[in-house]
């Protein structure tokens, strides 16, 4: 019988049991654990692993994979070492068993007889090695080298000459801080190397390793060495214990790695994006053409599932995605065809978009920066050691949880430990020596890190010798001995310290001082130990009550979510028809006031569509929503700006800006004018129903591409109708619009009818008759806006109409009485099965599929109802008899309180008709009642098509148009009717079970509120205020003031940041240009442009010149000199010859088409701007040269996080 296949989540879930056994009661070497989990586990099941989901582990790393689907209590392997873990378990080599799995796995075809995996792995294990596998410390300590007699070291060459060997080849497994190990601790690797030259045959205590550390020979290597030593924490750890001993270099790693970063790299690119989605779309359609008895079901319900992990990185924020391509459109440097004039980046030059996000885990919101172990009998000493401090500090703060750390400035993305990010996008250029080989250029758009500037402030203030040189400054200053130039270091110190306006960060020598508060209040015995001790379990035993009372809400709810689809159709009509009329009363009310608010940013422009950024966006033009149905407008940065919200912290807005946008507007219903109707933030609630037109776009020529699958919007409102077609005639008349262009816009392709007009079409015909910056002109902006605002409240009127017509034919009586007959109840059963089978109707395989459609079909002909049979008269109690009377009641009604005015919709069952003899359009509902050619010659007369229209728009058509339109939405493909006849039958089996849980769920609160109340006697009996206080004034100054941000924090009075892993604008700027040319390289570009300063400033509109003493300038002042000018001229030195200037840049434009459809072949466009003659360094187009041989190496080397100089430069400098 042949052995069942298993499946990832079965592999993974064995795997984290392994990995978990290791650390129970013992310590284990975990080093490089898992090499490739995911690997691995392809490799023993098929004997390879999909290239597909090798790029992956490439991109992600197989730890985050094994996380994504174990859980975020999966033991941190390889990356995040634990200090206390590194002694190897007996017999337990568990990484080089997983790489001899892999090896034996891929070689199991071709193993000699009587050779298994298992074997090879023992042999591989105990004998051979295998490259990727580094050495266990037990072997490394294990081994001597023929110079080592045991005593210290000299530190290397580097340390001697002061030269600065930057890239590395190799370091230690332990000193990786990202996936790759393409970014490394300098301070670890040598701990791990040597122990830093110290030697520990003799203890040494913490003050006299920290004085070696300081008294090292001054060299880049050294200032490296200090930079991390302080802004790590050891540096603040060996402080505050200055008589600790260390026997060992393992003890001082311990320290060093107490709050060790991740640095991860996530690169997205907009091809790489749309090709996720189609190999999900194919991955799906391939499992649904299978039986589901089919073996291929679970291999690809895997790769499925690895997909859409990979397509998480690119979904936006509100479906929980990382947005990886956030912004896209945002800061991209103007080109054009001479002087640097603004022109459209993205039409005009792009071949890719590429972004690179820089980012940590989900441990960096952590007060300690750690996410421990939920289970206590997993947790390692130092998961112990962090659970203490964690402990403390909640009763600290009286709360059964620490507060999370902010991020702010987080530009869109999702990624947890959001660092910075940059944006760049690819292009073909001019390749001199070979032009028929054009360079494959990524230049590089924007390098953005906010958090870099605060991190420096925020060490500054935590620095001790800066705080002591300020205090002896300002004793000076108090005893009137201050000298003049003493006391402008003292104002320029200060002003430099100011704390910033995001707010501290949670920096490691905070950290460091948070274990050091412990220690020193159980030595003083001052009674807050013993306080958080006693109050920690019974604040443990709130939150264990309080997940049980989670876990009955959940059981609750899904039960509740079963019946979700059958309880909303019991109810459908009736609420459905309250929430068409409030929302249409709520528009109406607030739609000036949102149109002031919307006009505000009238001249905000987008400058890839050349129009208001409000108007690409209501028309649905943005890159990102195009490709997906039903995307909202506007981001929560959008809505931001829009509701005027003062704050910085995008999070806290997301989480509250409905209830901001109420407040501002006063609507009543629960449907927001402007998130919901405008900003289309529920489209099962507006886009679906109001703007529910998905079709594609046209090709219109005069060189405006074509795109597929897109969704566009009809416009409804007949004041933007006639505005289009008076410039569409306008167009033909002045030659702008062939006459083939005019059928495209007015034929539906392969008939001879007429589309309603869209907004694309609108946008298209305006660019076409006043030029692609036609929208720049406010006028005609504003105008636009207007026009979409109406047009909006016609599609509300509609839907209202639609749901009182609705209403009143499922509640008529005779109607009510066919759907309760034995014949429906049975196709409703049907329905009812098929359902329990599959509940995602978008996963229907293809015979499930067909049962659908017979389940469709059998409803119309018993309920009498087949859309296209509609308007047969059978007799007037026939459903199609009463649906039609219904909606000419509704459109009287309508008429009756409105002076007979009829509602301004069109009917979709009238159509426009292009009659060949005539050679002109004739219509009998209509759209154009007089467009057409009198020999070369277009019309349009705008009183005649009103006239026409409202001829046309007679009560039976309207009321036509009404029913059938029910008929084919609500009744025919929804099966709203057959939903609510389940929702009846089953909801009176499923009281009982409901009953049951909510009597769980009540015990549940009981004990929640009984565990708070006991909390609560506590916190009455023990006066944590006045023990705080007894610690405060026995604790060192710098120990207090940690102790009292951390306090404000949990308190909620001061939020406490993030704490990146760099120090400072310039270790950030370089840190990311490397890391861009190291994934350039991977993306496969020729080269890597970073553009001068005037262009960067362009792209992000700022108006301030740039001065420099070298063009007669008296100050140097480089706005985002730190982002773009000297520290990336800096990095790109170490290049060598791989690193050339340019003044000036050019770029391929991409080829077009023309109107006669004649190609025109791509030409040279200018990139950016230059207006110097003779340009510094900075000013000038920097080009790093992938080809080349040194670049080729070092692309590929490693590169430390801590750039040279002291990460307080500046302010030693002023002091």
């Amino acid at each position: 019988m042949a052995q069942k296949v298993q499946t990832l989540d079965e592999t993974l879930s064995d795997l984290k049991k392994i990995g978990k056994g290791l650390l129970v009661g013992e310590t284990a070497d975990i080093l490089g654990l898992p090499a490739d989990l995911i690997g691995l586990y392809y490799d023993v099941r098929y004997g390879e692993t999909p290239k597909g989901i090798q790029s992956l582990i490439d991109t992600v790393g197989s730890e985050a994979l094994a996380k994504k689907f174990m859980g975020e209590s999966f033991p941190e392997f390889g990356m995040n070492l634990e200090s206390a873990g590194r002694v190897m378990a007996p017999g337990a080599l568990l990484t080089k068993a997983i790489a001899s799995a892999r090896l034996a796995a891929r070689l199991k075809d071709t193993l000699p007889p009587g050779g298994g995996i298992g074997d090879l792995a023992t042999e591989t294990v105990g004998v051979g090695r295998v490259d990727d596998v580094p050495r266990t410390l037990a072997e490394r300590l294990a081994m001597t080298r023929a110079d080592d007699t045991g005593g210290p070291k000299k530190i290397g060459n580097e340390s001697v000459t002061g030269e600065d060997e930057f890239f590395k080849d190799k370091v230690d497994v332990e000193a990786r801080l990202n996936v790759d190990g393409t970014i490394f601790s300098n301070l670890i690797n040598e701990i791990a190397k040597d122990g830093l030259g110290i030697d520990f045959t003799k203890p040494k205590k913490a003050s006299e390793i920290k004085e070696y550390i300081e008294t090292l020979p001054k060299s880049i290597y050294k200032s490296r060495l200090n930079a991390e030593a302080l802004e790590s924490g050891m540096f603040r750890y060996l402080d505050n214990n200055p008589d600790e001993v260390f026997k060992s270099k393992d003890e001082l790693m311990e320290v060093a790695t107490l709050f060790k970063p991740s640095i991860n790299v996530t690169v997205g690119t907009l091809k790489k994006k749309q090709q996720i989605q189609n190999d999900l779309q194919n991955l799906v359609n391939e499992r649904n053409q299978l039986d589901p008895a089919d073996p291929r079901i679970p291999v690809l319900n895997d790769q499925i599932k690895l997909v859409e992990y990979e397509k998480n990185l690119y979904d936006d924020l509100s479906s929980g995605g990382k947005n990886l391509m956030s912004n896209e459109s945002a800061q991209r440097i103007p080109v054009g065809l001479g002087g640097g004039q603004t022109g459209n980046q993205k039409v005009l030059v792009e071949e890719d978009a590429v972004h690179f996000v820089f980012h940590g885990d989900e441990s960096d919101a952590q007060l300690m920066g750690k996410v421990i172990e939920s289970d206590p009998n997993l947790r390692t000493k130092i998961d112990k050691d962090f659970a203490r401090v964690e402990e403390y500090f909640k009763a600290v703060g009286n709360t059964t949880d620490l507060r999370k750390l902010e991020n702010f400035k987080r530009h869109g993305f999702g990624f947890p430990g959001y660092m910075a990010h940059a944006r760049g996008v690819g292009v073909k250029a001019p390749n001199p020596n070979n032009p028929m080989k054009p360079f494959n250029d990524l230049v590089i758009n924007e390098i953005q890190s906010n958090q870099a500037g605060v991190k420096e402030v925020s060490l500054a203030r935590d620095n001790k010798k800066l705080k002591e040189s300020i205090k002896k400054l300002e004793q000076k200053m108090r005893l009137g001995t201050i000298s003049a130039k003493d006391q402008r270091t003292l104002d320029l110190l200060k002003r430099k310290m100011n704390k910033p306006v995001y707010g501290d960060m949670m920096t490691n020598e905070k950290r460091a001082d948070a274990f050091q508060i412990i220690k020193e209040d159980a030595k003083l015995k001052t009674g807050f130990f013993d306080y958080s001790k006693n109050r920690a379990v019974l604040t443990d035993n709130a939150t264990k009550e309080f997940n049980s009372l989670q876990q009955a809400e959940t059981n609750l709810d899904n039960v509740e979510k079963t019946m979700g689809p059958f309880k909303e159709a019991m109810f459908k009509t009736d609420s459905e028809l309250n929430e068409a009329r409030t929302v249409l009363t709520d528009y109406r009310r607030t739609k000036n006031r949102i149109k002031e608010d919307l006009g505000a940013f009238i001249d905000v422009m987008d400058v890839d569509y050349e129009m208001p950024k409000i108007l690409a966006s209501l028309m649905n033009l943005i890159e990102g929503r195009k490709a997906r149905e039903a995307a909202p407008h506007f981001s929560i940065d959008d809505f931001s700006k829009i509701l005027d919200y003062k704050g910085n912290n995008l999070e806290d807005f997301g989480r509250n800006f409905r209830k901001i946008s109420k407040e501002r507007y006063g609507f009543e219903g629960d449907l927001d004018p402007l998130i919901d109707v405008i900003g289309g933030k529920r489209p099962e609630k507006t886009q679906q129903r109001i703007e529910n037109h998905f079709g594609f776009d046209k090709d219109y020529g005069m060189g405006i591409q074509k795109k597929e699958n897109v969704r566009d919007y009809d416009i409804i409102d007949p004041d933007m109708t006639i505005d289009h077609y008076e410039d569409l005639t306008k167009g033909v008349n002045e030659g702008k619009i062939s006459r083939e262009d005019f059928e495209k816009f007015t034929t539906s392709p392969g008939t001879t009818y007429t589309d309603m007009p869209t907004y694309g079409d609108y946008v298209a015909v305006k660019k076409a008759v006043y030029g692609d910056n036609a929208f720049t002109n406010k006028k005609l902006a504003d105008r636009t806006l207007n026009y979409i605002l109406n047009d909006k409240e016609r599609k509300l009127e509609l839907n209202y109409l639609k749901a009182q017509a609705y209403n009143k034919f499922i509640n008529h009586p005779k109607i009510a009485q066919d759907l309760d007959s034995d014949n429906i109840l049975e196709i409703a059963t049907r329905l009812e099965d098929l359902r329990k089978r599959q509940p995602d109707f978008t996963q229907l395989t293809d015979s499930q599929k067909l049962e659908f459609e017979k389940i469709q079909q059998d409803f119309e002909t018993d309920f009498d109802m087949i859309p296209s049979e509609l308007f047969i008269k059978r007799g007037k109690d026939d459903p199609g008899s009463i649906l039609q009377e219904i909606s000419k009641e509704v459109m009287e009604q309508w008429m009756s309180g409105r002076g007979n005015q009829k509602p301004r919709i069109y009917s979709t069952q009238g159509r426009t008709k292009y009659i060949a003899k005539k050679n002109e359009l004739s219509t009998y509902l209509p759209r154009m009642t007089k467009s057409f050619f009198k020999g070369d010659k277009a019309t349009f007369d705008r009183d005649e098509y009103l006239d026409a229209f409202d001829k046309a728009s007679n009560i039976d058509s309207l009321a036509v148009f009404l029913a059938t339109s029910i008929a084919k939405n609500e009744l025919s493909n929804a099966m709203y009717p057959l939903n609510a006849m389940i929702a009846k039958k089953n909801l009176m089996n499923m009281e009982q079970s409901i009953k049951h849980l909510e009597e769980v769920r009540d015990a549940a609160v009981d004990r929640v509120q009984e565990a708070n109340r006991r909390i609560e006697e506590y916190d009455a009996n023990n006066d944590k205020t006045q023990i705080l206080n007894d610690l405060k004034s026995k604790l060192p100054d710098d120990l207090k003031d940690s102790l009292d941000v951390v306090i404000r924090h949990q308190e909620g009075i001061e939020k406490l940041n993030e704490n990146p892993a760099f120090s400072s604008s310039k270790q950030a700027t370089e840190l990311m240009v490397h890391q861009i040319i190291n994934q350039a390289r991977k993306l496969g570009y020729d080269r890597v442009i970073f553009p001068n300063v005037e262009s960067y400033l362009k792209a992000g509109r700022t108006s301030e010149p740039i001065k420099r003493k070298a063009y007669g300038d008296p100050v140097n002042k480089v706005p985002y000199n730190f982002a773009i000018g000297s520290n990336v001229t800096d990095a790109l030195k170490k290049y060598g010859s791989s690193y050339t200037t340019q003044p000036t840049y050019k770029a391929f434009k991409k080829g077009m088409v023309t109107q006669a459809n004649q190609p025109v072949p791509p030409a040279e466009v200018n990139f950016g701007q230059q207006s110097r003659q003779n340009p510094v360094e900075d000013d000038m187009f920097r080009i790093i040269d992938l080809n080349d041989k040194e670049a080729a190496k070092k692309s590929t080397l490693k590169i430390p996080r801590m750039a040279k100089g002291g990460i307080l430069n500046r302010f030693r400098k002023a002091s």
